[in-house]
């Protein structure tokens, strides 16, 4: 099976960071008191993970039998399924409320599901 690897488009992440990311980074620092609202946007970054696609373009032939001449121009462009992690469900977790380490096991699932996702796609093996 052939595995291509990329990475997300600027579009995509710059939404991501402006939305999620920044605000984040801006307000934990050392000393800092871990806010609900901190765990709640991380919660909801990873299910924004875990919402996005890839469109790519899916050549019939390419590199046939060791064959690294010229690739076929015929491809489909696709989008691929989903990132495949499950979703974030954090309870309880409101202002004045205690963060438990559920919470904290939660988020981390979330968080490495997010960094090592795939995405599957309709492949067309030239068949």
């Amino acid at each position: 099976m052939a595995v291509q690897t990329g990475t997300t488009s600027l579009g995509v992440a710059t939404s991501l960071r402006t939305t999620y990311t920044n605000p984040l980074l801006d307000d934990i620092h050392v000393g800092h008191t871990v806010m609900a609202w901190h765990l709640t946007t991380l919660a909801a970054f990873i299910n924004a993970i875990a919402a996005h696609t890839h469109t790519l373009n899916d050549y019939s032939v390419i590199h046939v039998d060791g064959n690294t001449q010229t690739n076929s121009t015929a491809f489909v462009t696709r989008t691929t399924d989903a990132a495949n992690i499950t979703p974030v469900t954090l309870s309880g977790v409101s202002t004045g409320s205690t963060i438990t380490a559920t919470h904290h096991n939660t988020l981390a699932v979330g968080a490495n599901d997010a960094i090592a996702h795939t995405h599957g796609f309709s492949d067309d093996n030239g068949v």
